[in-house]
């Protein structure tokens, strides 16, 4: 169904910029910015907008642009949990 992917598209940042805007103050601002790249992830998988690791990906980018966790945090379980093919 190449609308639901579509709408999954432009809803994930919509989604992710209206968050963003609402004021949250029960969040600490590093909460805030990471519910709202939590809902862009979930909305890019369950609408299966892109492949899966793709949002995997985008969340760990944003993670660490938005400052939400340095990148030796983020990336430190990718480190340790290389694919190594079927055993």
């Amino acid at each position: 169904m190449p609308g639901k992917h579509l709408v999954g598209l432009m809803l994930g940042p919509v989604l992710f910029g209206a968050i963003l805007a609402v004021p949250l103050p029960q969040l600490s601002p590093r909460a805030h910015a990471l519910a709202a790249v939590f809902v862009w992830t979930a909305t890019y998988w369950v609408t299966e907008a892109l492949p899966v690791p793709v949002p995997a990906l985008l969340s760990s980018v944003l993670a660490v642009i938005l400052g939400i966790a340095p990148a030796q945090k983020v990336l430190a379980s990718s480190k340790q949990s290389r694919y190594r093919g079927p055993s």
